[in-house]
Formats: structure tokens, sequence, C-alpha cells
């Protein structure tokens, strides 16, 4: 009863005083004013709160609820005659207190393996759910309690191959009529039980969430709890969904049975399948370990950028936007990373926080060259910092994601926080500010590539100069530093990281097309390199040619003339002219 009359009143309590009290006079933005019926008032001194229901006198010092201020108007005692002032309140505004008896409009069986009844999920009205179970009479009991919960529609789930999980009876029901076989769980969103999993073991599951935060929360835990339990997984985002709709709306979108049955089978087929990994134990022996069968590293780049959370380093104007957005392109079309590389195709989220949507359209429409625009690769161009211990949003909208695989955050700088805690270590909080991208990378089984800076100053290893303590490259999986050189290559990529074989990659970067090519190792595009300007020299003198005059043109140490030469004249290229130390280009 008391419930009844709150909702009717809740933030608006004015209302009920205004019944009273006459007008108020509002003297703030929840707040009223009013002369107090409890003494002699003849300045407003009664003070009330329009949201909490609750009132103060200034001159009296009166105060209480809603419900105690009937009662001292009505000159009743707030415990004795409780029921009469709830009966006063609703008679004074209509309020019927008569509970109305819930009516039955729906129930759905839940079966066990060999299709005996053990319980129905009850849709009542007013809107809500009961469960009840037979009573072996050919009545009810109405509660679930010492019964086993299984998913609903358990025979069909038995015999099928593929399986579709909804989020509601009523969904499953429709799909059904469709020819699909789907099931869901009792009891609602977040009540998925391990238990559940073994019926669908070895099966190909299909995950539907209904269009809403809940919704997906709910997915999150089925899709977790199935890992390394089905034989596939997919996750649908259907088109055309309302905001809280369902893939009963979506149903009702297409117009007809047969089209909707057509649109949700293709939609189906084109879902890529979700990573199915077994979720590893934090603690085993070594004979459990040589026993444990571990899934491959998965790469966003192959060889280069890993799963988990690297940094890519460099300095300014160095060309590190453009890399991020070439790698971008590549990774949600499927194409090529750095012209060579094939890569599988994902959705990226590029968080390009020191970027315009002019420029970034501008360098995409050169970078395409005419090419479709990839439909799985979105941008943002600004985000809230780090705050306590996490990127605020960004797993949510990681979520979202069709088939997440890389995001970029350009740069570490404009997400960390403002704040800095005095008693902590610089290494501390450089390690705390990367250690956060890592959990989201971990947690979502993704690559997530952190832009930063390298120092002015330089170092004989250029892992050192990366800006900062080595808290940074401490918590990161993988270390990528471009460096700027001249000669063939505009300049090398650096890798190094926990799964990663240190490497340098020689990089020449096309203006025109706004890209970066991967030349190949740097030491053998250095040695190419140097070659063919031993070779070039010799042919442009037309005579034969000395070493030390080929080392005071070159400008290049007498060792690595003396081995080049020598290559060349094993490889064919140029050959030793009248026996006197001089060297000529071999006639083709």
């Amino acid at each position: 009863m008391i419930k009844t009359i709150v909702y009717r009143f809740a933030g608006r309590y004015n209302e009920f005083y205004e019944k009273y009290l006459g007008e108020l006079k509002k003297a703030g933005k929840n707040e009223f004013k009013a002369l107090c019926p409890f003494h002699d008032d003849s300045d407003p001194s009664l003070s009330i709160n329009k949201t909490t229901g609750l009132y103060y006198c200034h001159g009296c010092e009166s105060q209480g609820d809603h419900l105690t201020f009937y009662a001292r108007i009505k000159k009743l005692d707030i415990k004795k005659d409780f029921p009469k002032i709830l009966k006063g309140c609703a008679s004074d505004f209509g309020i019927s207190l008569v509970r109305k008896k819930p009516e039955l409009i729906k129930a759905y069986d839940y079966h066990d393996v060999d299709g005996r009844l053990l319980f129905q999920v009850c849709r009542m009205k007013p809107k809500g759910f009961m469960q009840r179970r037979p009573d072996g009479k050919g009545g009810w009991i109405w509660d679930v309690k010492g019964i086993r919960r299984v998913l609903y529609r358990l025979p069909e789930i038995i015999k099928a191959n593929e399986i579709l999980i909804v989020e509601g009876e009523k969904d499953a029901d429709n799909l059904s009529k469709l020819g699909f076989t789907a099931t869901t769980n009792p009891m609602g969103t977040g009540k998925w039980k391990a238990d559940y999993n073994e019926s669908l073991k070895g099966k190909d599951v299909v995950l539907i969430p209904d269009n809403d935060e809940a919704g997906r929360k709910h997915m999150d835990q089925v899709e977790k709890e199935l890992q390394g339990v089905v034989k596939s997984l997919k996750r649908l985002d259907l088109p055309r969904l309302k905001s809280k709709g369902d893939v009963s709306d979506f149903i009702k979108v297409c117009g007809d049975e047969v089209h909707a049955t057509e649109r949700l089978a293709f939609i189906i087929e084109g879902a890529r399948p979700r990573e199915t990994r077994k979720t590893l134990p934090i603690e085993f022996s070594a004979i459990e370990l040589m026993s444990m069968e571990l899934p491959d590293q998965r790469w966003a780049v192959p060889d280069i950028l890993p799963e988990g959370c690297s940094i890519l380093a460099g300095k300014p104007k160095m060309g590190k936007s453009i890399l991020c957005l070439n790698l971008a392109v590549a990774v949600s079309t499927g194409g090529k990373a750095f012209g060579k590389t094939d890569v599988e195709k994902g959705g990226v989220l590029y968080l390009a926080m020191e970027d315009t949507a002019r420029r970034l359209k501008a360098r995409l429409e050169i970078i395409l060259q005419n090419s479709p625009v990839p439909k799985t690769l979105h941008f943002v161009t600004e985000w809230p910092r780090i705050k306590d211990g996490e990127i605020p949003g960004l797993a949510e909208r990681i979520k979202l994601m069709p088939d997440p695989r890389l995001v970029i955050i350009d740069t570490l700088q404009i997400i960390r926080p403002e704040q800095k805690s005095p008693q902590k270590t610089q290494y501390s909080i450089d390690y705390e500010d990367v250690i956060v991208v890592k959990k989201l990378a971990d947690d979502h089984s993704i690559a997530i590539l952190i832009v930063h800076h390298l120092r002015k100053a330089s170092s004989e290893d250029i892992m050192d100069d990366i800006s900062g303590t080595f808290g940074l490259t401490g918590a990161a999986d993988g270390i990528l530093a471009l460096e700027r050189i001249t000669g063939r290559a505009d300049a090398i990529l650096h890798i190094t990281g926990r799964d990663i074989e240190s490497e340098s990659l020689a990089l020449k970067f096309h203006p025109d097309l706004l890209s970066w090519e991967l030349l190949g190792k740097a030491d053998e595009v250095k040695a190419t390199t140097t070659r063919q300007l031993i070779y070039d020299t010799i042919k442009d003198v037309e005579i034969p040619i000395k070493p030390k005059e080929l080392m005071e043109i070159t400008d290049l140490p007498r060792r690595t003339i003396q081995d080049n030469l020598q290559k060349l004249v094993a490889d064919g290229s140029i050959e030793k002219a009248n026996g006197f130390g001089t060297y000529t280009v071999k006639p083709q």
C-alpha cells in the first residue's frame, strides 16, 4: 500500500502538500515554502523538498515526511493509526489500494532431456514473471525449490548442431517458428549458470543480445562461459533495431517470416566466428603445464604487432600517425600491412586525438586511392583520461565493435591522468598507466597500439630513447620504435617484445600515397644498398678502378669495400681488370 502512494508522488511531493496548504512558493530548485499549519505563522517558515517529500519548519521545528505531515494535520498517531493514514491519503487523491491478483498471460514449459516437464516460467499481468512446478496432483507449486534448472527447449537443443541463444522465451519461440533452434536461460539476464554449458558442448552457437546495455552484458557473460566449450561461437548485432529492441522486433521489421528467415540466415552465415579459447588456470604444476594445449600467438600484423598492448614510439613528424592509419586500413579491410604482409580482417577503433575529422578524411582519401571505404574502421577524436585505474567507457565501446581486432590510442599523453600521486615514483606511474591499457587488451583478446614519443637526445639503443621511465616499456607486450635514416630506406622500425623476435625492418615512405612500404630486414637492405652503390660507382667511371679510389668516391670504409667487391665478383657482376688490383663491370 505504501509503495503505491510513494510511486504516485515520487519526485513531485509539492503536489501532495498543495492539497492541504494551497499554492506553494518556490524557494529553490527542489525547495518550496508555505505557512506552517502547526503554529501561528505569518511569514512562510515551512520548507518542503519536492524530491524527498520531507518538510521542516524553521519556526516551530516540526519535521517529518509527507505521511507524518498528514498524521499531524488529521490529529492521528503515526504508529497506531498508520492504516488510517494510508487510506486517508489514498482517498484524498483517488489512489486505489486494492492489489490486483496477477493474471497469467503465457506459460513457458521447461523440460528435461527426455521431455518431462520440470517447471514453467509464467508471464504475468501486471508485467512480471513467476515460476511454478507441478505438484504431482494436477496442480502447481509457485516456486522451483529443489528443481534442476535447464535451458529452454532442451530436447531440441540436444538434437541440433546450431543453437541460437536469445534473451527470453518469446524470442526463442519466434525463432523456432522460423525453423531455427533457439534457447534462453530461465530467471532472466545475468543468470546464466555453468551447468548449462554441457548441453551446448561441441555445438555451433550464435549469440543474439537485446539492443541495450543489460542485454550486451548478459551475452558477455554467456560468451565467457562458453569459451572452449562450444565448437564455434558467433555474436550478432542485428541491424535496424531500436533501443532495447530484440530479435522479435527484428522479425517484425522484416515484414514477413520468409524474408526474416532469409535475412537472419544471411547475417549468421556472414558473421565471423569468435575466438573460443579455453580459460587457462593461474596455478599449475610443471607436469600439467607440459600437457596443456595452449593457443597460438594471435597477431594484428604477423610478427610485428601481437595481441596485447604495444607502444609505437618515434620523434615528432616522423609519420607515426600515418603509419597507424595504414595499419588501421589494412586490418579493417583484411589487406596488406606495409604493402607486403597479409593481415586478418577485423574491427578497428582509432582514437585519433591529435587529429581533426578534416585531416583524417583528407589522409584517408589518399590512402584508399578510390578503394571501398572500410565499414569496420571507426574514429574518435576525443576520449576521457584514465581515471580510477581504467579508461572510462572504452571497454564498453570495444564490446560494440564488430569482431574487434585493433585499437589505436594516439597518443598516450592525451589519455594519461591529469593528477599524479606525489606518493608514487615516476616508474610506478608510468607502469600503472600502461597496465591499464594492457589489461583492456588482455580482457578483450585484441591488440592495442599506443603512440608515444622518443626523447630529443639519442642513445646507442633506440629503445632507451622512449620518453619516460622503463615502467612504460616494462608494462607493454611489444615495443616498436620508428627511426629516421637516409639512403634507400626512409626509416627503420625496430621491434622487440615478450613474444616477438627482436628485429629491425627497413621502411620506405611514399608521400604521394601516404603509405609506408616494408623493404625487408634492415641489415639485408643496408647491405644491398651498399653493394649497389659500389657497383654503380664502378660502372659510372667506365675505366678499371682501384679499391682506394672507391673509398675516396663513396666514403665507405676499406673493409666494407673489400667485402662487397668479393661478393660482386662472386656473383658475376664485376671482374678484376688486367691483374693490377683494379675492377670493372663484367660485360653481359
